[in-house]
């Protein structure tokens, strides 16, 4: 894989993180998708539980995880390199596994479409990062 192409894999895998997590960078808008995603959940008759209700203290952590992975979005939108694709797709192994974690405890299936992306950019960073010249 080209360098180029590798690093606009990078970039792209940055702009998803960053428009799927701002909304959870606040407890205020994290609230609103929270509903948002309990309304879809029910409206598309999807298995699994749906989002128990949060205390505040669930809000604020919800919102380090948010603030933290906007600004490492930030960040590799910013000043993508191909080391940032290996880093990431090292982060996304945890995160497919706790995801798939979830979905095995019973969550809302919502989850699988969230998981989807996951693996997809963890495999396509983890490969192009040994294909693409150093």
């Amino acid at each position: 894989m080209p360098t180029s192409r590798y690093l606009r894999l990078v970039w792209f895998s940055a702009l998803y993180d960053l428009v799927v997590t701002f909304p959870f960078a606040t407890p205020w808008t994290a609230r609103l998708v929270f509903a948002q995603l309990t309304e879809l959940h029910l409206r598309l008759g999807l298995g699994g539980a749906t989002v128990p209700p949060f205390a505040p203290l669930h809000f604020m952590f919800l919102s380090f995880f948010g603030s933290l992975v906007t600004m490492w979005a930030i960040y590799r939108l910013t000043c993508t390199r191909r080391e940032h694709g290996l880093v990431d797709g090292c982060g996304r192994i945890a995160f497919c596994f706790w995801q798939a974690l979830a979905l095995w405890q019973g969550q809302s299936h919502l989850l699988a479409a969230f998981l989807v992306f996951e693996v997809a950019f963890c495999v396509s960073q983890l490969a192009g990062y040994r294909r693409a010249p150093t």
